[in-house]
């Protein structure tokens, strides 16, 4: 093992500018290595390849003002606001969804003295046209009304016992049933109407008086052979409660009768099943002639 005076003998011995030299060299390391740990540490610049491509963004669309306006249009003219192009689509699909039949009709009040299988008959007599025409007439006669026992919604235009002796034989005849149905759940329903027998120049189902009928049906090609019916179906929405429904049958009097049979299928029925109707009476009674 070296001695201190070993050392510094072999230190005498190197040259003097080697000395120094070493010395500057060793300095030179701490100085380097002082100075990069006080430097912040640079990230090293990513490959050109590895450089994900920004896609230049679109300039700005200009778009004019429109060329008409309200006030070169006139005073009456009524500028309309333009509805977005997105939402085109989905308010004509709107509008087209929107038709009567989907409207729920609220609940009617229930009349009083209301007695199952029952139907309020109204009959309705008008003269034939002088000359034979489609048209069907206007001034209309009523004759008498009575209440009648109809189990099911199902009616004939035949005269019962108490309007045969009222029952026109010449020009257009009119049978109105207006009958109360008691609806359980609220919904889309399915109306079918079933024509047989004779021939009608017009049938009717109308619900809750509305201004237009449900169901408008005819029966004009079957004057001779009227063995097929004729079915017509339709939807209504209703309410849960009482609803109203009046079925008109308008034919001539000297045709064969009709029968009309209306059905219902309620939001839970699997079919359309028979209708029972009601009818503020508290009995069946005699025919009330008009005078």
């Amino acid at each position: 093992m070296l001695t201190i005076d070993q050392i510094k003998t072999h230190l005498r011995a190197i040259p003097p500018p080697l000395r120094f030299g070493a010395c500057g060299f060793i300095v030179l390391l701490l100085v380097l290595l002082l100075f990069s740990r006080s430097s912040p540490t640079r990230a090293p610049l990513p490959h050109p390849a590895a450089t994900p491509r920004v896609a230049a963004r679109p300039a700005p669309v200009i778009v004019p003002p429109l060329a008409h306006t309200a006030a070169q249009a006139g005073p009456s003219a009524t500028a309309a606001p333009t509805p977005p192009v997105a939402a085109t689509s989905s308010a004509v699909a709107t509008m087209a969804a929107v038709t009567p039949a989907s409207l729920m009709l609220p609940a009617q009040p229930e009349p009083a003295n209301l007695v199952r299988g029952t139907s309020t008959r109204t009959l309705l007599a008008a003269p034939a046209n002088a000359n034979f025409t489609e048209t069907l007439p206007t001034d209309w006669t009523a004759v008498a009304t009575v209440i009648e026992q109809t189990p099911t919604a199902s009616w004939s235009s035949a005269p019962g016992k108490a309007l045969q002796a009222l029952d026109p034989s010449s020009g257009f005849v009119s049978n109105t049933w207006t009958t109360w149905i008691q609806i359980a759940n609220a919904g889309a329903h399915t109306l079918v109407l079933r024509l047989t027998q004779g021939p009608t120049r017009s049938t009717t189902v109308t619900i809750d008086s509305g201004a237009s009928p449900v169901i408008t049906a005819t029966r004009n090609g079957c004057s001779g052979d009227c063995s097929q019916a004729t079915t017509t179906i339709a939807t209504a929405t209703l309410a849960a409660g009482w609803h109203q429904v009046t079925v008109q049958v308008i034919q001539k009097a000297t045709e064969a009768a009709t029968a009309a049979d209306l059905y219902m299928r309620g939001p839970a029925d699997p079919m359309p099943i028979a209708i029972v109707p009601f009818a503020p009476a508290t009995k069946v009674s005699a025919p009330q002639v008009s005078p």
